[in-house]
């Protein structure tokens, strides 16, 4: 199955809060896989890393046969060797975010991890995880491939994902507990990105959450002005101002994640 390479263009902004972004001048370059599919990866590459992390480039490898809804400012290229050619584009950038799907997580640990190919420092691995038992055993085994292939320990994080209360220990007990010991790797159960609505409307509308969090609009001021027998008109302005409330609280979520894996800690 011939993945392709989509390589997103800094359209969507960042975040300019100096509190949330990597430091300035830091190489690094941050994987986001997982085994289990619809785990939330693009979410955690695009919504959580990279506003915040000044400079960085996301590429993103997706399999041919998986749905993929491009967003503004990507495009697309096939690679004549898949994995050789990403990494040529790795090693040219200064900071890089490389979201793998789920069904190229194993090439990409075969070609560009344990065949020692690759030639770029590959430095942190994130692994989004969400509350399912099949998800769960997916990413304990990605995990174990990743310390087989000779990736420490203290390089891999776990992020949970789609979160709905705060007690996680039951059904992330498994996970947890590979934050213990002497080979831990990177658990924090504040790392946690809570259930909203607005990550599902960024995917189906191709929207930047970023453009809805510092969208100025005041829709409550202009549904006072709406007339109330234009119901079309006051049910649009109702729904985007729902979506800007959820925008922020969206952002202010990955914020306080964000910070928990800053510098210092885990990045």
């Amino acid at each position: 199955m011939e993945p392709v390479c989509r390589i997103a263009a800094p359209d969507c902004g960042r975040l300019e809060h100096s509190a949330t972004l990597l430091n300035k001048g830091k190489h690094m370059n941050i994987i986001v896989l997982n085994h289990a599919p619809n785990v939330g990866k693009t979410t955690i590459a695009q919504h959580l890393l990279r506003p915040r992390m000044k400079d960085a480039e996301l590429f993103c490898i997706k399999a041919v046969t998986s749905a993929h809804h491009e967003r503004p400012g990507e495009k697309e290229t096939e690679t004549a060797d898949h994995f050789d050619e990403l990494m040529k584009k790795i090693r040219n950038c200064h900071l890089s975010i490389i979201d793998v799907d789920a069904e190229e997580t194993g090439n990409f640990i075969r070609h560009a991890i344990s065949s020692g190919r690759s030639g770029i420092s590959l430095d942190r691995f994130m692994l989004p995880v969400t509350k399912e038992p099949e998800t769960v055993t997916h990413t304990i085994n990605t995990i174990r491939v990743l310390s087989k292939s000779g990736i420490e320990h203290d390089r891999i994080a776990v992020v949970f994902n789609r979160i709905e209360e705060e007690d996680l220990e039951e059904d992330f007990e498994a996970v947890i507990s590979l934050g213990k010991g002497g080979n831990a790797i990177f658990v924090d159960t504040a790392c946690s990105v809570f259930e909203n609505e607005i990550f599902g409307t960024l995917k189906t509308q191709d929207s930047c959450l970023l453009a809805m969090t510092e969208d100025k609009t005041d829709y409550r001021e202009l549904l006072r002005h709406t007339d109330r027998t234009d119901e079309k008109t006051r049910l649009d302005l109702s729904r985007k101002l729902i979506l800007k409330r959820l925008a922020h609280s969206a952002t202010h979520n990955l914020d306080f994640v964000y910070m928990r894996l800053a510098p210092g800690r885990f990045l």
